[in-house]
């Protein structure tokens, strides 16, 4: 999120301070995400991340279109501040991603630091 700190900052208040602090809070232990980091997870994975309260209908979607539809990741709302992973009976073993761990997270921010790069010169 820090470099795509130019779309992300638009979402907290404060601007660009308000980011940055923002940032320190969530570095810090024990503090937890919320939608801005649903978000970012949606982004870095290229899935609709679907969450769901109280209802067979997603209350939240984030990442509603994409290319070639993946099966949306879907998490559980709990009590204003926590979230469950919630799997489709009968289809426990399918997976969201297909690739060694690391790989798409280290290439979202290869991406992502390049492209801050480009907007800094």
């Amino acid at each position: 999120m820090e470099f795509e700190k130019d779309f992300y900052k638009n979402y907290v208040i404060g601007g660009e301070n308000g980011f940055n602090d923002y940032l320190e809070r969530k570095r810090k232990d024990g503090c937890w995400g919320d939608d801005l980091e649903i978000q970012a997870i949606s982004e870095i994975y290229g899935t609709p991340v679907e969450i769901y309260a109280y209802s067979n209908e997603p209350m939240r979607t984030f990442h509603e279109v994409s290319e070639g539809q993946k099966e949306p990741c879907r998490l559980s709302y709990h009590g204003k501040s926590h979230y469950n992973s919630i799997k489709i009976i009968g289809r426990e073993e399918s997976k969201l991603i297909d690739s060694d761990f690391g790989q798409i997270e280290t290439a979202a921010l290869r991406g992502a630091n390049e492209r801050a790069k480009k907007r800094a010169e």
